[in-house]
């Protein structure tokens, strides 16, 4: 039963599919075509406000516009019982309503079958968009031009078609209509706002007066904007492009070229006028300065030198500004900066008014320099001189004799300074200064060896400075003045190593020796007189000087009077120790008052001095501090003997226990310790502290090194097995080398800091004293030539640190003065930048608030050695000039 079911239904499943087969088959068909499709000119217009302007202007012509353009169509459908493929596309055709027609080709139609339902669907998609909505009945207003949607449009229509889909509508729109409207639309726009060009251009060019010569440059850039603009517009070629030859609703080529031939006429009057313009400037610049205009003028003669930096006529201006403005450092800066410019050329090629200029310039400063001269302000002159000597060279002035007359004068002038300086410290005794001056004023005369010639008043001078010296230190001696004494006798002892003193060399050790022997003998003399507890001060400094000379020079004092000497300075010794652990206390009543006195332990080394004063000084200890004294060393030497390894060289062990009086079994233990201890053990406990201590050393940490050194040498030191200590000696000594170096270098920055910031210090009083002196007593004390003296005495470095601080305190003046006595000494400048830089600053900004002219070769010279405060200066000037 059940398997004729299944027969049956496969049978009916057959019968099904060969009725769909016959009767529901689908055929895709293709079609391509090409329509035109013109869009009129009033609905363009219409749409476009562009447009619709420019059509209004022109419409009286009755020239219609019209754009035709091709589109490509391509239609997919799918046709299901179609019995007329050709009613199929004449249908969608239709309803699409495509103007003016259609053209068919590439038509294939499979096959056609009987429609059963009126009702066609389809899709329309644009190539461009994909953008979809339901755009109904208006699919047609959507193409052409405009269509950018893809659009599902459903409706039913009376022909004999049973169903039919298309499946796809495809619109190749070429876009060149719409760049070719844009373009359009963008030359009209050109045109209406050449209007407006037009106007503007020709109101400023009927309005524009050149007499204002620094204005020209700015007109002239103007002008050629405008020329510009011009050339720009004749390249889109509007007139052929938009037709303008019966149709000019503006006017555009009359205005066109009356614009040009404007431009023309006043770029021809300008720059003829350009031509002149330093010139004109100038003329102007001249007008300021009478009006007393002085900021305008420098800027004209500013902008001459922009425009043409050749002009002889704007840098006549600029010297003569200066000139004028009397400000002779300037002026011969501005000079010297012409001559740098013009390198080659001479004082014989130079135009009559620059010669005349230069004249001017050279009778001016030597008049200032006569005048300085009377006033003694020598420096001043010089600097004026070395000015004029750089004038005469670039321009082979043929001055140069006058110049040799007068730097002659003026270098003897300030040697005779340095000699009177000198004579006044010999004078008040101030030896030290005295020599530092003899050779500041040698150096000063081997620099300027060409223009004076002072060998033999040196020479004088050296021998006074060395008669000063044979007269020994007797007067220092009886003051016990022995610092300065032992300074004096350093200072010979260094002298002769200077060339001027190198043919005395002989006559300065025996000075040296002489003097050494003198005081050697006064110390010993005197100390042999002083009494223990009544002179204990005087014995040490006794003592303490002998020492150094001993260690300093090597002398070897009387042997006899140098041991007195060291006998009383070791009882003071003692006497100092005992009363330094004595502890002295007031009991009983106050009828029966008494002082009991107590002991404190001594530490191991005041131990052993205590012990060891007390025998060679034959002075008894009191028996309480004797006893502690003894415990502290009995006790250390137990330790020592029972300690990992012997630290303590026998013969020192010896010598402690039978100082102190120790128990014999302290030294019994010491004994056997040492026998113990085998040489491998030993060998290999020091190759590790040394190895430890090499290892701290490479990492620069020197007092760790120095610790394990001392272990590693104490083995070596207690031992009796045979350790080679070259390499722990060697180690050793760099370790102490770089410590006392390093200790050495602190202690001198900080005394060399300390020195610095009292002078600094003490300069603030002073100044503040003498600025609340009268003129006339100001004029009596002069500060300037003083302070410059003492800076001459100082050291560079000590001047470089003293600059900073008077800089940073508002003492720019003194500062500068500072930095120009390094330049002298050829210091190297990169190392004053930031000084320079605060003075350049603050000098500056002092010129700005007190309205004084900006320049600051009122300072310094355009040289490299003040590069960086000139830097600054003219930073800060722009920076507000900006603000």
């Amino acid at each position: 039963m059940l398997k004729r079911e299944f027969i049956l239904l496969i049978f009916l499943m057959n019968i099904l599919f060969v009725f769909i087969e016959n009767n529901v088959s689908a055929q895709r068909i293709l079609w391509y075509g090409e329509f035109s499709y013109e869009k009129k000119w009033n609905k363009v217009v219409n749409e476009d406000s562009i447009l619709n302007l420019w059509y209004n202007k022109i419409s009286q012509t009755n020239k219609e516009y019209t754009f035709p353009e091709k589109i490509s169509l391509k239609i997919e459908m799918t046709v299901w019982n179609i019995n007329d493929s050709i009613t199929a596309f004449t249908c969608v055709l239709k309803n699409l309503n495509l103007v003016p027609g259609i053209y068919y080709r590439n038509i294939r139609i499979d096959e056609i079958y009987e429609p059963y339902k009126a009702s066609v669907f389809f899709t329309a998609k644009n190539t461009i968009n994909q953008l979809s909505e339901s755009c109904g009945s208006i699919l047609t207003n959507k193409l052409g031009y405009y269509y950018a949607d893809t659009c599902y449009y459903d409706f039913s229509f009376t022909d004999n078609i049973k169903y039919f889909s298309l499946d796809s509508l495809i619109l190749l729109v070429n876009e060149n209509i719409n760049s070719k409207l844009d373009y359009y639309k963008k030359l009209i726009n050109n045109y209406y706002e050449f209007n407006i060009f037009y106007e503007r251009s020709l109101k400023y060019i009927d309005t524009l007066i050149s007499d204002n010569p620094r204005l020209l440059l700015f007109h002239k850039y103007e002008l050629d904007e405008i020329d510009k603009k011009i050339q720009d517009i004749g390249k889109m070629h509007l007139v052929e492009e938009l037709k303008l030859y019966n149709n000019d609703p503006i006017d555009f080529i009359s205005k066109y070229d009356n614009l040009k031939n404007k431009l023309f006429q006043k770029q021809k009057e300008l720059n003829d006028k350009i031509e002149h313009i330093d010139s004109l400037l100038i003329l102007e610049s001249d007008k300021f300065f009478k009006e007393n205009k002085k900021q305008e003028s420098l800027e004209n003669i500013n902008y001459a030198l922009q425009y043409n930096p050749n002009s002889f006529i704007a840098w006549n201006a600029y010297i003569k500004f200066y000139l004028k403005n009397r400000t002779l450092d300037t002026t011969l800066l501005k000079t010297v900066e012409f001559i740098n410019k013009f390198q080659n050329i001479k004082y014989a090629d130079l135009p009559k008014y620059l010669q005349a200029t230069i004249d001017t310039v050279w009778n001016v400063s030597i008049e200032e320099i006569d005048y300085l001269f009377t006033k003694e302000e020598y420096n001043n002159a010089i600097n004026i001189l070395e000015q004029l000597k750089l004038i005469n060279d670039g321009l082979s002035y043929g001055k140069t004799e006058q110049l040799d007359i007068y730097l002659t004068k003026n270098y003897y002038k300030l040697f005779e300074n340095f000699i009177t300086i000198f004579d006044k410290s010999i004078e008040k005794g101030f030896n030290n200064i005295a020599l530092h001056i003899l050779l500041e004023a040698q150096n000063f005369a081997n620099n300027n060896s060409k223009y004076i010639s002072v060998n033999d008043i040196l020479e004088e001078k050296k021998n006074v400075f060395l008669q000063i010296l044979s007269k020994g230190i007797e007067d220092l001696l009886e003051r016990e003045a022995w610092e300065e004494a032992l300074e004096q006798i350093i200072m010979i002892d260094t002298l002769y190593k200077n060339p001027i003193f190198a043919q005395d060399s002989a006559l300065l050790i025996n000075y040296k020796n002489e003097n050494l022997n003198k005081l050697t003998d006064n110390i010993i003399a005197k100390c042999s007189n002083y009494r223990v507890n009544v002179d204990n001060r005087k014995i040490k400094k006794s003592y303490e000087y002998l020492e150094t000379l001993k260690n300093k020079f090597g002398i070897n004092p009387q042997t006899n009077k140098f041991s007195n000497c060291y006998i009383k300075y070791q009882n003071v010794i003692l006497k100092e120790l005992i009363d330094q652990y004595s502890k002295k206390e007031i009991v009983g009543s106050r009828r029966h008052k008494s002082i009991k006195i107590s002991y404190l332990s001594p530490t191991l080394s005041d131990a052993i001095k205590l012990l060891y004063l007390s025998e060679i000084t034959s002075n008894a200890l009191p028996d309480t501090l004797k006893s502690l004294s003894t415990t502290t060393i009995c006790n250390y030497l137990e330790k020592t003997a029972n300690s990992e390894y012997i630290n303590l060289k026998e013969d020192s062990f010896i010598y402690l226990h039978s100082l102190a009086h120790c128990p014999q079994f302290i030294y019994e233990q010491y004994k056997n310790k040492i026998k113990v201890d085998t040489c491998e053990g030993v060998k290999n406990k020091y190759q590790k502290y040394l190895a430890i201590a090499k290892y701290y050393y490479n990492l620069d940490s020197l007092y760790q090194a120095k610790d394990f050194i001392i272990k590693a040498k104490n083995i070596w030191l207690n031992t009796l097995c045979e350790i080679d200590p070259l390499d722990l000696v060697n180690l050793e000594k760099s370790i102490e080398l770089q410590l006392s170096f390093k200790h050495s270098m602190d202690s001198w920055q900080a005394m060399y800091k300390m020195a610095t910031d009292t002078i600094y210090i003490q300069y603030q009083k002073l100044k503040f004293q003498y600025n609340a002196l009268p003129d006339s007593l100001k004029n009596k004390n002069n500060l300037s030539s003083s302070r410059l003296i003492f800076f001459s005495t100082m050291q560079s470095d000590s001047l470089v640190k003293l600059s900073n601080l008077l800089a940073n305190g508002d003492y720019l003046s003194e500062s500068l003065e500072i930095l120009k006595i390094l330049k002298n000494r050829n210091y190297n400048s990169k190392y004053l930048n930031n000084i320079q830089t605060i003075l350049g600053r603050d000098f500056a900004s002092s010129d700005i608030k007190t309205g004084t002219a900006t320049d600051y070769s009122r300072y310094v010279p355009n040289e490299d050695f003040y590069k960086a405060f000139i830097k600054a200066y003219n930073n800060t000037i722009k920076k507000n000039k900006k603000n």
